[in-house]
């Protein structure tokens, strides 16, 4: 009797570890709804300005600059003795630009001799522009002037021509007259039309064109 209970509660230990190892696990749940976010954190407060950096060294003064001239060019020739009643100068890098954009004025010097006192003479010089009436030799001077771009002669070139006419006439003068030194000024526009030139003093180029030789000198601070 014994050994049959024994086998009987035996059997029912079994039975019940067999049907609880072979029930199945439920399936899981749905996902719940996400929680709403949490407010802003207040800000922190502003933190304090930094102390002011101290001032650089000052920078070297630069040095002066030099006295300018109107960026006027005067170009010198020698002695030229005329006998064929014209004569040509050329003006090397000069371009029709530049003609196009500038006063040109011509200037012959003439040696003389001045009666001193004593029956004695003092050799003088005097410049006469061009054109004007030769002194003391009377004749008629006329100027032509032409210019080049200078892309075939391998840079920029003009010619500043004087040609001599008898008094009043259209003939050439064909007397020996000898042009002891010559100058040709080349005055920008902008040294005598622009309000802003630091040489302007209110000259238009009427007031340059009656200019003598020396008073071009003075007004652009040139060298004699």
């Amino acid at each position: 009797m014994k050994t049959t209970m024994k086998l009987f509660t035996y059997v029912l230990i079994i039975l019940s570890v067999t049907i609880t190892s072979c029930a199945k696990d439920g399936e899981d749940g749905a996902v719940g709804p996400a929680g709403t976010q949490g407010t802003d954190g207040i800000n922190g407060a502003d933190g304090s300005d930094g102390a002011d950096g101290s001032d650089g060294v000052d920078g070297t003064n630069g040095t002066d600059g030099e006295d300018g001239n109107a960026n006027v060019q005067v170009i010198e020739y020698d002695s030229e003795t005329i006998t064929t009643g014209s004569v040509t100068y050329a003006m090397q890098g000069i371009s029709l630009d530049d003609l196009n954009e500038s006063l040109i004025l011509g200037f012959y010097a003439e040696i003389y001799q001045k009666p001193n006192a004593g029956n004695s003479f003092v050799t003088k010089k005097r410049w006469v522009q061009v054109p004007g009436r030769g002194t003391p030799t009377l004749f008629d001077s006329r100027v032509i002037i032409e210019g080049s771009t200078g892309v075939l002669s391998g840079g920029p070139s003009s010619d500043f021509i004087v040609n001599l006419y008898e008094l009043g006439s259209v003939l050439a003068y064909l007397e020996e007259v000898t042009f002891d030194e010559f100058k040709i000024f080349v005055i920008p526009a902008s040294s005598f039309s622009s309000p802003s030139s630091p040489v302007n003093s209110g000259k238009n180029s009427q007031d340059i064109l009656e200019m003598s030789h020396d008073e071009l000198i003075t007004h652009f601070e040139l060298e004699k």
